[in-house]
């Protein structure tokens, strides 16, 4: 199963509406064209956040549910992420949360 991989505006709407994010600027807008790319977030589409304490206090997060999958024993997620600005301190605490287990770097 792929996600966020259409090349086309039409696609990538589709696939991007499955998203929730908790601290988007307009609930309506979730992504943006960067460089001839389709992004999830971008700029001036996330709340800019200036402290750690403020990131875990509000908990800004990306979220997808999937449901109807097969039995599984494995899932590879691969993703990029376009930090700019101040984001260096954020990226020491990114982690996933997978049926309430967390998996961190």
């Amino acid at each position: 199963m792929w996600d966020l991989e259409s090349n086309d505006e039409a696609g990538f709407l589709e696939e991007v509406n499955h998203w929730h994010c908790t601290n988007l600027i307009d609930p309506a807008i979730k992504w943006s064209v960067c460089n001839g790319s389709y992004i999830m977030g971008g700029y001036n589409i996330m709340r800019g956040t200036r402290t750690i304490k403020e990131l875990l206090h509000y908990g800004y997060y990306w979220e997808r549910n999937y449901t109807g999958l097969p039995a599984h024993n494995q899932v590879n997620l691969t993703f990029t992420i376009f930090p700019i600005d101040s984001w260096v301190i954020f990226l020491s605490i990114l982690f996933f949360l997978f049926n309430e287990s967390c998996v961190n770097n």
